[in-house]
């Protein structure tokens, strides 16, 4: 089964990353993606609310096995 991992960045000393997720999120809106990220339980609420007011950009990237 593939993993991810995404990245987060929001100005150049903040980064957050989440790895070994089983589903794909790539092609999701940034909303979209930290709610999805939320409801399965991958972000706690100030995870949520902390990457929704600071992140610019991210990556999604596929993990070798």
């Amino acid at each position: 089964m593939k993993a991810y991992t995404i990245k987060f960045y929001g100005n150049k000393t903040f980064v957050y990353i989440l790895s070994g997720l089983r589903l794909d999120f790539r092609g999701y809106l940034k909303e979209d993606l930290l709610e999805s990220l939320y409801g399965y339980g991958y972000l706690n609420e100030d995870e949520l609310i902390s990457l929704e007011k600071f992140t610019n950009a991210w990556t999604i990237e596929e993990e070798a096995e």
